[in-house]
């Protein structure tokens, strides 16, 4: 009787090394998918607070726990078992209680790393901005507002540069959406920046929990407003007003939507605006829009500057398309500026980009 492959010599043989293999291809694969998201999270094109970044990393690290658990440690501790005397239902016990302890542990570390990170990005955010808020606003709220906003301030200054004795931008933070609403009445708006000859007001409702089911979640906001606030910084208030409304509000689009977690939300405005490519302005209303919250085509300008500005960065660059703001502050006209970086002006880089779309 030759028995089973795992109980002959050549069996064992032939099959420890392939087993042994598969155990590492098994624990390799959540491995290095764990450190890849955990990468993404550091450079914070996952924001780990969301629901949806902490699943995108905790899965994973799970995954790999519970296949350490399950594939590599029994196949080291059989022996061993066998002489302390512990029974395969002891062992099954030791492991899943094992298993939970990881699971908290995975559950628990992200959200107290994120606290933490939020606590000192939120102290930051006192240093660097002129901070007002309504006295109903709930604490927690306020600190994850003013968190984001530092986070969005620290992701600008590595590209534009604002002079030392550039006026602070004033934050004002509104209790809630209905507050707000009171303010600002259409339903796209959920903040505002006014650049003023003294500088610059970013007017926002506070933020809610972040979470992709969140139908309130608005933490994009802040990085799309501190576009609005670093270009006044930078160019005062008239070389502000002398910069096209569609270069503002597609660049402010382009930031606010650069992380991992707005993939579906680029993929979804390119959709739309292909399947409305009939209804696109004109170059010449384009390029010399103004802001109505009355115009029912408000949206579709704003979807169509995010994609029009996209398209320009494939082609060029994101480093000449934020030297425009440079150069404007350095007394060039947008129009000359956008010639020389982008290899024309905008009617006529709209019109070309309109007609392949």
């Amino acid at each position: 009787m030759t028995g089973s492959p795992r109980q002959t010599g050549l069996g064992r043989i032939l099959f420890a090394p392939l087993r042994w293999l598969w155990i590492a291809i098994s624990v390799a694969v959540p491995f290095v998918t764990f450190l890849f998201l955990f990468g993404l999270v550091a450079v914070e094109l996952i924001p780990l607070g969301s629901q949806f970044g902490l699943l995108l990393v905790v899965v994973p690290f799970i995954a790999l726990m519970v296949t350490v658990l399950i594939k590599v440690l029994p196949a080291l501790i059989p022996l061993r078992r066998r002489r302390a005397g512990i029974s395969s239902r002891e062992q099954a016990a030791i492991f899943g209680l094992l298993a939970l302890v990881i699971i908290a542990a995975a559950l628990i570390t992200p959200t107290t790393i994120e606290r933490l990170s939020r606590n000192e990005d939120a102290k930051a955010a006192i240093r660097h901005f002129a901070i007002e808020h309504d006295p109903g606003v709930e604490l927690g709220s306020l600190e994850r507002t003013l968190a984001e906003f530092e986070r969005a301030r620290r992701r600008m200054s590595e590209e534009w540069t604002v002079q030392p004795d550039a006026p602070p931008i004033s934050l004002e933070i509104l209790q809630d959406m209905e507050t707000y609403r009171q303010i600002r009445h259409e339903d796209w708006s959920t903040g505002f920046a006014i650049c003023r000859e003294r500088g610059i007001v970013i007017v926002v409702p506070v933020e809610g929990e972040s979470g992709v089911m969140n139908e309130y979640d608005r933490s994009d906001t802040p990085r799309h407003e501190m576009v609005h606030g670093m270009m006044c910084q930078i160019l005062g208030q008239e070389a502000y007003f002398s910069i096209q409304l569609w270069y503002h509000e597609g660049l402010a689009q382009l930031y606010q939507n650069d992380k991992l977690t707005n993939l579906f939300d680029r993929v979804f405005n390119r959709l739309d605006v292909w399947l409305n490519r009939d209804r696109l302005p004109s170059p010449e209303r384009f390029c010399d829009y103004r802001l109505d919250g009355s115009d029912p085509d408000v949206r579709l300008f704003y979807q169509t500057s995010w994609e029009f500005v996209r398209s320009l960065e494939s082609a060029r660059g994101r480093a000449d398309l934020n030297a425009i703001v440079t150069d404007v502050a350095a007394g060039e006209t947008f129009e000359r500026s956008m010639e020389r970086r982008l290899g024309g002006v905008c009617a006529d880089l709209y019109a070309e980009w309109r007609e392949i779309l």
